[in-house]
């Protein structure tokens, strides 16, 4: 369907070059539009928008050789993630 699912939209929304629009009103209106698509406000809760952000910036935090690992696994929530990294660690030579 035309819903690119949470992960294509945030990172077009990430991805955003300000070159893709004709200016700086159509940026932002092309921006709104992404960050809607990613957080979709209409069926998400506040706090739910707000766990996606935090998911979010905690894997972009993680190792590279650890996050690529966890983003692997598709983590639904930020303690989901927190879980995965977890038992890496404690995997041997993890």
């Amino acid at each position: 369907g035309s819903d690119p699912g949470p992960e294509a939209a945030r990172l077009r929304f990430r991805c955003f070059h300000y070159e893709e629009a004709t200016g700086p009103q159509e940026a932002l209106a092309q921006l709104r539009e992404l960050c809607r698509q990613w957080l979709r406000p209409e069926v998400r809760s506040k706090e739910q928008m707000l766990e996606l952000l935090v998911l979010e910036q905690f894997l972009g935090a993680l190792p590279p050789e650890i996050q690529a690992r966890v983003q692997g696994q598709r983590p639904g929530s930020p303690e989901e993630a927190a879980a995965l990294v977890d038992g890496l660690r404690r995997e041997p030579g993890g």
